[in-house]
């Protein structure tokens, strides 16, 4: 088979996943006693109006002030990444992690005090910030942390991938496309995203090295507010079953929407988990052999 022909039935494939599930979202809603007292409208979701699977790695910030919170995602028992704007200006003692079946309505979480931040000296805040993501170490161990743990993607994807290799991305983030309107989802979304070496709607401005630049695959699919610091993850080949952590949704850009607003379909753009791949380790090396001495003195 030629390298066409190839690419061409991986898409297909591809594709025909997508419309299964999206079909099948469209009929099945969440499980919970709690849902005929609520109506989803998955049409106006900016994560392009499906309901999620069960995503068990993605988690949940929260602040002081109820009105704000970031998406998180669990790589380690006592780890998760975030977008480092998430955490860079709010002491740890502000910070909860919030862990649970998104999926449902009204879940059932643990919350985690969290105990240390990392965030890359070469951070630089700003409505696209440059090397957004940061560490986060919880006080005390996910629990059934095994079952949660997504791992990290070690290489980026090469750009014969781009065209047909679809990416997952969950949030829980604003449900109206405008800037404007605070909207919420009462459960976790899901939207799709093909990569993409430049940056959304130009030919000529490349991506930026630290970024994920993509291109979505239903229309108005696209990261908005409080989806910042969630998940990008890439797909076992020819399935929707994610394979490991590619990027934490960083920002967005904005289109001049209707009555002069602003809207979140710009383009969605991730902070690199490869780029970070060893900074990261780095950080859980560090703490694994601090553990170990640790053990060893108690021994002693």
């Amino acid at each position: 088979m030629s390298e066409n022909r190839l690419k061409q039935a991986r898409l297909f494939l591809y594709l025909f996943s997508i419309l299964l599930n999206f079909s099948f979202s469209r009929i099945v809603k969440p499980v919970n006693s709690d849902e005929a007292k609520i109506e989803l409208q998955s049409e106006a979701l900016i994560v392009s109006g499906l309901y999620s699977k069960p995503r068990p790695f993605y988690a949940k910030l929260t602040y002081s002030s109820p009105k704000f919170f970031c998406g998180a995602t669990i790589i380690e028992e006592q780890f998760v990444v975030t977008a480092a704007r998430c955490v860079d200006h709010v002491g740890v003692s502000n910070v909860t992690l919030e862990v649970g079946p998104f999926w449902q309505v009204s879940p059932e979480t643990v919350k985690y005090a969290v105990e240390a931040k990392f965030i890359s000296s070469s951070y630089i805040g700003g409505p696209r910030p440059l090397m957004d993501l940061a560490l986060l170490k919880t006080v005390e161990p996910i629990r059934d942390a095994r079952n949660k743990i997504i791992p990290l993607c070690t290489q980026v994807s090469p750009e014969s991938e781009h065209h047909y290799r679809m990416f997952g991305a969950a949030g829980m983030g604003s449900t109206s496309t405008s800037v404007n309107l605070y909207q919420f989802s009462v459960v976790l979304h899901e939207t799709f995203f093909f990569l993409s070496k430049y940056k959304t709607n130009s030919e000529h401005e490349m991506c930026r090295a630290d970024n994920v630049c993509t291109r979505p695959r239903f229309i108005e699919g696209s990261i908005c507010h409080m989806d910042q610091g969630g998940p990008l993850y890439k797909f076992h080949c020819g399935s929707l079953v994610p394979e490991c952590l590619y990027g934490v949704a960083s920002y967005w850009m904005t289109n001049p929407g209707l009555n002069s607003n602003e809207t979140c379909n710009g383009g969605s753009y991730f902070a690199s988990v490869p780029v970070f791949y060893n900074w990261i380790n780095y950080h859980l090396s560090n703490y694994a052999n601090r553990e170990t001495k640790k053990l060893i003195e108690m021994d002693l």
